[in-house]
């Protein structure tokens, strides 16, 4: 399992961060595997989820509604 961070080195974790949360947008970043390794605070106030919920998670499988 991806642990958060993984994706992206500090530093442009470090200017990636504070940007997304500057958006009322949920963004949910992820790898080519689909691993999600970055949300920000809107996508947790949209879906309910916890961040530690969705980090290191299948994005198909975290918000699948089957």
């Amino acid at each position: 399992m991806m642990e958060p961070g993984d994706g992206l080195s500090v530093e442009l974790r470090n200017i990636v961060e504070p940007l997304m949360e500057l958006i009322e947008d949920g963004i949910i970043v992820h790898d080519q595997n689909r691993c999600v390794y970055l949300v920000n605070n809107a996508t947790l106030a949209i879906t309910g989820y916890s961040r530690e919920e969705l980090i290191g998670k299948d994005c198909h499988e975290a918000f699948s509604h089957d």
